[in-house]
């Protein structure tokens, strides 16, 4: 079985928690996991500079509640990680909080 952070392994998704918000405390294997994304879906609450370990030609998705939209339900924020993992894609679901 591949390791998760293994760089040959392809599709697959990674969880990641931002922690307090200060992206001096992200673990290393958070960061890794951030550099290695080609697909970063997120939450609002993350501190805008931990998307600094993410690779430039990694897609940004947020789904944050704004004041004109709603937040999407879970179901549909799996089905597109779920989407994009199909395509043989590293997902990172970067959470606010540890």
């Amino acid at each position: 079985m591949a390791s998760l952070l293994d760089p040959d392994a392809r599709g697959r998704v990674i969880l990641v928690g931002a922690g307090p918000g200060d992206p001096g405390l992200l673990t290393l294997n958070a960061v890794e996991a951030l550099r290695q994304a080609d697909v970063v879906v997120h939450d609002g609450l993350v501190d805008d500079r931990v998307f600094a370990h993410i690779p430039p030609h990694a897609q940004r998705i947020s789904v944050a509640k704004k004041r004109d939209r709603h937040t999407l339900p879970q179901d549909a924020i799996n089905a597109l990680i779920v989407a994009h993992v199909k395509t043989g894609a590293i997902v990172v679901r970067l959470k606010g909080g540890d």
